[in-house]
């Protein structure tokens, strides 16, 4: 749950107070924003105090639904821990996908010179969207400072088919064909292929396990998921077994393993312990019937996928305090711890690749009103304080809190009084109040965890049937007049389906 009330708020509108009485140089250094004064310290010559904070709320629906987040991270509770120790985890938005400028792919030109390879991928679709890129026209490719459009692009692998053979020179420039000078010559220069994209850069997708050994650190244990690895490219029958990506795999989860020669044609499913066997501890594949109708024959070879779970490295101790912000330990989440933290507590962060409807949001807004007493030993301070203050803050700082959702509706000086200093001079403090009114909001997000990668259901129609119509013609054979008596005929009426 994100709740921007009182804490949030007054801490938050302290730090943009003090941020704008540091832009004043004649205060700057001397005059500092705070909430209330210790009784037993000295009061000082200018002050700037949070004198009073009151709020409202402002139900947007009657039972404050907002919508569904569509995020690539998530997070639940674990078993029966209270899970109070994370306020709660967001995308790293800024930091999801990379941007890479002019890479020089000149080097990677295959034997065919034909193909080049990027250095980083998967290749996304553009800043901070982390899907896959699905057009060639998503990333930029020059040839010595002449943009061109490629044939394809491998978005998972990052290999690019340009299309065309690179030459091994080119000319400098392009020149008209007839030339005054008959001496004239091009310049030849080798080729430079540059290329400018983004590509993804989060942790490996699965379900992270965060556990507290102890009120300042936690270890995080990751059980990730593969999905539609392939494990054998081009499989015949003299294939008997083969590798996983990785080891650790967890077999009491789902492990689903099938053959498919083209991306079109039928997927074939293969049956644990029938058609193969597992090694978790070492990722080893055993085929049960190496010369089944699954595995590709001579001439004609198929392709094996792989979708399944598996344990990583336990990632810690890692240190943690309250209102500490982690954004290192799972690239693409960032993760906010508050000040239950408590031993034993655990969380479960869910990490996906791409966007996905992840929870469910319940919101409002809270209407607040900040009360600020500005002091000093003279009228002209006060004033010139309060005057600097109510500009800076409505002309120039309104606009990014917006953007944190602080959204600020009024902030104006309301009212002048003095004060007693020293009763026996009659030495005087002068203040002033500035009243803003802000809005901020509160959410909670409700998870979507389930993730079904398999299963199977059976319908079948269940009901109590009135006596069928046969039964009633039998009747009528054996004596019923079809003219005087009376009779009704009721046809089998299906109910609503069952999942047996």
């Amino acid at each position: 749950m994100e709740n921007n009330l009182y804490q949030a708020v007054k801490n938050r509108m302290i730090a943009e107070m003090n941020l704008s009485i540091n832009n004043h140089p004649t205060y700057a250094g001397q005059v500092k924003a705070v909430a209330k004064y210790h009784m037993g310290r000295e009061r000082p010559q200018t002050s700037v105090i949070l004198d009073n904070v009151t709020s409202s709320r402002e139900h947007l629906s009657p039972d404050d639904c907002v919508g569904d987040l569509w995020s690539i991270v998530s997070v639940a509770k674990v078993g029966d821990c209270p899970g109070h120790s994370i306020e709660w985890v967001w995308e790293d938005s800024y930091n999801i996908t990379k941007y890479v400028k002019k890479e020089d792919v000149t080097a990677t030109l295959d034997s065919s010179r034909r193909f080049v390879q990027l250095a980083h991928f998967p290749v996304a679709q553009g800043l901070q969207n982390p899907d896959l890129a699905t057009s060639v026209g998503q990333i930029s490719i020059s040839l010595n400072g002449v943009n061109f459009t490629p044939k394809s692009l491998n978005n998972d692998t990052g290999l690019i088919d340009l299309g065309f053979t690179v030459k091994s020179e080119y000319p400098h420039e392009i020149y008209p064909a007839l030339r005054e000078s008959s001496s004239f010559s091009i310049e030849m220069i080798p080729p430079t292929i540059l290329v400018s994209y983004y590509y993804r850069d989060i942790a490996p997708q699965g379900y992270y396990y965060l556990e507290l050994v102890d009120d300042s650190s936690f270890n995080v244990t990751p059980m990730l998921y593969v999905e539609e690895e392939v494990v054998v490219k081009d499989m015949e029958g003299s294939v008997t077994e083969a590798f996983l990506d990785h080891i650790n795999v967890l077999e009491d989860y789902i492990i689903t393993l099938y053959t498919q020669r083209t991306s079109k044609s039928v997927k074939i499913y293969w049956e644990r312990n029938f058609d193969y066997t597992i090694e978790p501890t070492t990722g080893k594949i055993t085929f049960l019937n190496p010369n089944s109708e699954f595995i590709g024959a001579p001439g004609k070879p198929t392709t094996l996928y792989a979708s399944y779970r598996w344990i990583g490295a336990t990632m810690g101790p890692i240190a943690v305090r309250p209102y500490c912000v982690d954004d290192t330990t799972i690239k693409g989440a960032v993760i906010v711890f508050g000040s239950r933290i408590h031993k034993g507590d655990k969380h479960c962060i869910i990490l996906r690749s791409t966007r996905e409807r992840c929870a469910h949001i319940k919101g409002g807004h809270y209407t607040m009103s900040l009360d600020w007493k500005v002091s000093s030993r003279d009228r002209m301070t006060t004033d010139e304080l309060v005057d600097h203050l109510t500009s800076d803050l409505w002309g120039n700082r309104k606009e990014h809190l917006r953007s944190e959702g602080l959204v600020v509706e009024e902030c104006i000086a309301t009212g002048e009084t003095e004060e007693a200093y020293d009763e026996a001079t009659q030495a005087m403090y002068f203040q002033n109040t500035i009243s803003m009114q802000l809005m901020t909001e509160w959410n909670k997000f409700i998870p979507y965890v389930e993730n079904p990668k398999k299963f199977k259901y059976r319908l079948e129609a269940v009901s109590k049937l009135s006596p069928s119509y046969q039964e009633i013609v039998k009747e009528i054979g054996k004596g019923m007049n079809l003219i005087t008596d009376e009779y009704s005929i009721e046809y089998p009426k299906a109910s609503y389906p069952y999942v047996l």
